[in-house]
């Protein structure tokens, strides 16, 4: 995730930093990973180029607890270094605002009405569904995405 971020970063300067293009050649010659704390360095030093960097993670519910953990202390540290964070993430665990050192978290719940055109779209590309069937696997679906 740190090496697809600095890409993103990289992409649009002129030229690498020597430092991370040496470190880039001796893991290329001895077939080993870079150290992730080397990329964050280089990550935050990169994003100092540019006058705002906003950086998004998507579904932090999603990452096993080890991955989150790392997640978290990357999260802190670009946040330090004055990169804009925005997160989503499902409500499951009550403690990822305060985690996070959030001060605003914004709810926003599916509405069943968007939810009915999501799905009625949804099942007409796949065209196999009989038209009274389709109604009522909406209906059921609907009804269990409540709130949600």
């Amino acid at each position: 995730m740190i090496r697809t971020l600095l890409k993103q970063l990289l992409c649009p300067l002129d030229s690498i930093p020597r430092e991370l293009e040496k470190v880039y050649d001796d893991c290329s010659s001895s077939l080993k990973n870079p150290d992730k704390g080397f990329l964050t360095s280089q990550l935050i030093s990169v994003a100092e180029k540019y006058p705002t960097v906003f950086i998004m993670f998507d579904a932090l519910d999603e990452c096993s607890k080890e991955t989150f953990e790392d997640v978290i202390t990357l999260i802190h540290r670009l946040k330090n270094s004055g990169i804009k964070v925005f997160c989503t993430f499902r409500p499951i665990f009550t403690d990822f605002g305060d985690r996070l050192s959030v001060l605003d978290i914004h709810t926003i719940i599916a509405h069943e009405e968007d939810v009915r055109n999501y799905l009625s779209i949804q099942l007409s590309k796949k065209g196999r569904y009989n038209k009274n069937l389709t109604q009522k696997i909406i209906d059921r679906l609907a009804q269990g995405a409540e709130g949600k």
